[in-house]
C-alpha cells in the first residue's frame, strides 16, 4: 500500500518450512504466557463451518490453513494464488462462511466443501490502478440478513491501461451477491471526502441491527456512511474530534474501531492526538466519553483473557488493555514489548476455543499471548 489514506495493510512474514514448526519455549510476561508464532498475523474464522475457528495466513505466494496439534503448527496449503486482505464472510443466503481476498485487482472466494478447497475469481474490480492495495471490510449495511464486502482502493473512471493520465481518485464501494451475480455499488468516490482518510471500521455503531461504515481522516473528522432503501448511501458527520485546522494534518493519524463492550452496546473507539475516546449513540445523539490521555496507533476489541468479557486492546510500543467497570474505563494490563506493534488479532487461533492475542512486530515477528489462570 503506497498511499497514506489507506490505513490497514497486511504485513507478511516468510517462514521456510514444508510442514510444521516445533513450538518454542514458552515465556511469561506478567499475567500472560507468550509463544512465538513463526508466521504472519492470522485471520481467525470458522471457514470449514464445523464450529471450530482456525487460523488462515498469506505467505506472499499462497494461502494456508494453520492447525495446532501436539505442540506443533501444521501448515496446509489451500490456495496457490497470492490472495491478500483476507476476510471471512457469509455473502449468500446459505449460512456458509467463506474466505475472501484480492489479487491483481480481482476479488477471490475460497470455499471448503466436501473435504476439498475451491478457489474462484468472483469479481474483477473495474479500472482499479495496477498494483493497488485493496482494503476489504465485512458487514450488513442494508440489514438484508447476509454480508457484503466493502472495498477501499484507488481507481479511475476510465481504463488506466489505455489512457495516459487517468483521473485517479479513492473509492469506497460495496460488493454484494444479488440477483444471481456479484455487483459493485459505489458508496463514495469524492476526492475531498476520501483522500485524507486514514482508517475505516464497519459495525453497528447505533445498535440498530445493521452495520454502518465509519471513516476518520487526518483532520480528525469522524464520518458515518449509512444506507437507506429509498435514497441510497448517505454521509453524516459524527463529530469533529479535534477542532478543524485545514493547515494542520496528523500522520499516521487517528485510528477507529467499532466494538460491543456493554450489553451488546457497540461503541466507536477513536484515538486522537493523545486522547483516547469512546463514542456511544444514546437517545438519538452521539455522546463522547474520555478513556485516557493517550493516542494508541492501533485499537482492537476482543475477549483477550478468555473469560467472556469484552475488552479493548490498543498498542504502540506496548500492549495496553482497558476494561469497563460499572461507569468508567480502567487500564487493567500493560504488557511491555521490545518493539512497535504493527497489528493485533484476538481469537481462538489454535482451534481449541481458547481466546488468545496475536501481536505482530516488524523485526521480532508474531507472538501469541495466553492469559494465565
Amino acid at each position: 500500500m503506497t498511499n497514506k489514506s489507506f490505513k490497514i495493510i497486511l504485513i507478511v512474514l516468510i517462514f521456510l518450512s514444508n510442514g510444521c514448526e516445533e513450538a518454542t519455549n514458552q515465556l511469561s510476561i506478567g499475567d500472560w504466557y507468550i509463544d512465538r508464532y513463526n508466521y504472519s498475523i492470522p485471520l481467525i474464522a470458522d471457514i470449514r463451518n464445523d464450529g471450530i475457528e482456525r487460523s488462515y495466513i498469506n505467505d506472499e505466494s499462497a494461502v494456508y490453513e494453520m492447525t495446532y496439534e501436539n505442540g506443533k503448527w501444521i501448515k496446509t496449503n489451500i490456495c496457490d494464488t497470492d490472495i491478500n486482505s483476507l476476510v471471512a464472510a457469509c455473502c449468500y443466503h446459505d449460512g456458509v462462511t467463506r474466505l475472501y481476498g484480492f489479487y491483481d485487482g480481482n476479488i477471490y472466494e475460497i470455499e471448503y466443501s466436501g473435504d476439498n478447497w475451491s478457489v474462484e475469481l468472483i469479481y474483477a474490480i473495474h479500472y482499479v490502478l495496477p498494483d493497488t492495495w485493496v482494503n476489504i471490510f465485512v458487514g450488513d449495511s442494508r440489514n438484508e440478513g447476509f454480508e457484503s464486502l466493502y472495498l477501499n482502493y484507488y481507481g479511475t473512471d476510465t481504463n488506466p491501461m489505455v489512457q495516459w493520465e487517468p483521473d485517479v481518485h479513492p473509492v469506497l464501494s460495496e460488493l454484494s451477491f444479488r440477483n444471481g451475480k456479484w455487483e459493485e455499488n459505489i458508496i463514495e468516490n469524492s476526492f475531498s471526502n476520501l483522500e485524507t482518510v486514514v482508517d475505516i471500521a464497519v459495525g453497528d455503531g447505533r445498535v440498530e441491527g445493521k452495520d454502518y461504515i465509519y471513516v476518520i481522516d487526518c483532520y480528525f473528522t469522524l464520518a458515518e456512511y449509512s444506507y437507506d432503501t429509498g435514497s441510497g448511501w448517505h454521509r453524516t458527520i459524527v463529530d469533529q474530534v479535534l477542532p478543524l485546522d485545514p493547515y494542520v494534518t496528523y500522520f499516521p493519524g487517528p485510528n477507529i474501531e467499532v466494538y460491543p463492550v456493554l450489553d451488546n452496546q457497540s461503541s466507536i473507539f477513536v484515538s486522537a492526538f493523545e486522547i483516547f475516546w469512546e463514542y456511544r449513540y444514546q437517545n438519538n445523539i452521539w455522546r463522547r466519553y474520555k478513556i485516557g490521555d493517550l493516542a494508541p496507533d492501533l485499537i482492537r476489541g476482543g475477549i483477550g483473557r478468555n473469560d467472556g468479557i469484552n475488552r479493548i486492546y490498543c498498542a504502540a510500543e506496548d500492549l495496553l488493555e482497558f476494561t469497563y467497570n460499572n461507569s468508567s474505563w480502567e487500564k487493567t494490563a500493560h504488557v511491555t514489548m521490545k518493539e512497535f506493534i504493527k497489528d493485533i488479532v484476538i481469537g481462538p487461533g489454535r482451534g481449541d476455543g481458547i481466546q488468545r492475542i496475536y501481536l505482530y512486530q516488524e523485526n521480532q515477528g508474531t507472538f501469541e499471548l495466553t492469559y494465565k489462570y
